[in-house]
């Protein structure tokens, strides 16, 4: 239609505009169902404690190669275990008995590495010159036994992104104390809030320090890796579990310079100081989480009127004045303990399920307390495709399908993949060797000025 008119540089134009999209398309095809870490390379020297970073940069499509000594990582001998359970060291150091190991070291590979032994050495240092990052956990970890730390690494890779994981930081007081799951959690911040104040605190249910741990490492070396690549030189992660797990407190951690006082342990309450807000309430079949406040009150009132629950008159309430004098125990017509148990005698006549469908077509935040068994059934996350079979082979040879968590993302514009389960102690050291042997591909960084990472990205709060 542009050239019947005879303008032929309008024509040209439109031509190299289409060559140009169709270049773009072609390329747009190819990327498509890409991994977004393909081209890089991650050391893993991590035991229980951090395992599961790496894994999330393998899952984005990383190659990621677990370094371990002869005797194995010893979050091969980590509990849960499958079959009967044995007495501590009796299992094989190489094995996949340790559910725990399985579950966080999929996508990688395992090689042995003797310190003792010279072409092990020189070939621990040809993967350090190789690796785009480093992971270890620490203080006394495997690097400590190679005797690498980040001055050695950088020496021998100048580009390398060495993350170290550790309870309290690689400096200050705490620095070589150990740290398991409850003191980590305890000195972060979060056992002081839970459970009821007239009780000594009670720990997190499921170990957690180390995987929020991993998570964070795995963004850190990502945020690490952005500035290498466009800088060059060689950057260091050190990431202490007890400053991520004051993280997970969320608005808890400034609560003193906003409110004018701590957050308290309330049990299942929330206490601002001059009441105590009920969070949990119980249902015809089980637990259910709703805050007694307008979105849920009048979103839910309808089904209390029709339930003969609540009286027809609640809906003349000025629900945003009930919101903002919810601390008022004389506020009209209503406050906040009668609201509560108005919302506990609604609330009681119904299961979790039908409460729950209803909040999500209306608009009203109620979430159940599930069970594993209910977490495992539920529809949302079956219908995603979420878990992922997985076959292990338990102490008596017997092979057996068991369900476990799949990919955590589906992103339009690349792939997220499990492409191998967890490796079995040194099952690709040859692999790796021969690989070794070949020219290594050159990764040289951009070269720009020295800009921060985040660098040109804009955000809107």
């Amino acid at each position: 239609p542009i050239g019947k008119y005879g303008d032929q540089p309008v024509l040209d134009t439109a031509v190299k505009v289409c060559s140009d999209l169709a270049s773009i398309q072609s390329l747009a095809n190819e990327l498509r169902g890409g991994q977004v870490l393909e081209p890089y390379t991650v050391l893993d020297f991590t035991d229980e404690r951090g395992e599961i970073g790496p894994m999330i940069l393998g899952d984005l499509g990383a190659e990621v190669i677990k370094v371990e000594l002869p005797g194995g990582a010893s979050s091969r001998r980590a509990a849960p275990f499958q079959g009967a359970k044995e007495q501590p060291g009796s299992r094989a150091t190489g094995d996949l008995s340790s559910l725990q190991f399985v579950a966080y070291n999929r996508n990688k590979r395992s090689i042995v590495i003797n310190p003792a032994d010279d072409d092990d050495r020189a070939t621990l240092e040809e993967l350090i010159r190789r690796a785009d990052i480093l992971f270890e956990s620490a203080p006394r970890g495997i690097l400590d036994e190679l005797a690498i730390d980040f001055n050695k690494a950088s020496a021998l890779n100048p580009n390398i992104v060495h993350v170290r994981l550790s309870p309290f930081g690689s400096t200050g007081p705490h620095a070589a104390f150990h740290g398991n799951d409850l003191v980590i959690a305890a000195m972060g911040g979060p056992v002081a809030l839970q459970g009821p104040i007239d009780r000594a605190p009670v720990r997190i249910s499921v170990p957690q320090v180390w995987r929020h741990a991993g998570i964070e490492a795995a963004s850190g070396a990502l945020v690490a890796l952005t500035r290498t690549r466009r800088t060059g030189g060689a950057q260091f992660v050190d990431l202490s579990a007890q400053s991520v797990m004051t993280w997970t407190m969320l608005n808890a951690m400034d609560a003193h310079a906003i409110q004018g006082f701590n957050f308290e342990r309330g049990g299942s309450t929330i206490n601002n100081g001059q009441l105590k807000m009920e969070l949990v309430y119980p249902t015809s079949d089980g637990w259910i989480v709703a805050l007694p406040t307008s979105a849920v009150l009048a979103g839910c009132l309808e089904w209390m009127i029709a339930d003969g629950v609540a009286d027809a008159a609640y809906r003349e309430v000025d629900w945003q004045n009930y919101d903002l004098n919810i601390r008022e125990l004389d506020n009209k017509p209503i406050n906040l303990y009668q609201a509560q148990e108005l919302l506990a005698a609604f609330l009681c006549l119904h299961t979790k399920q039908e409460l729950f469908e209803f909040g999500l077509s209306n608009g009203v935040t109620l979430a159940p307390i599930n069970t594993l068994d209910e977490l495992l059934s539920l529809d949302h996350i079956q219908t995603r495709d979420y878990w992922h079979d997985l076959t292990v082979t338990d102490n008596q040879g017997t092979d057996k399908v068991i369900n476990t968590p799949g990919l955590w993302a589906k992103p339009s514009a690349y792939n997220l993949s499990i492409r191998h389960s967890a490796p079995t102690l040194g099952q690709h050291n040859d692999e790796i060797r021969s690989e070794l042997s070949k020219p290594a591909k050159s990764k040289e960084p951009v070269g720009d000025e020295d800009v921060l990472p985040f660098a040109g990205l804009k955000v809107t709060d």
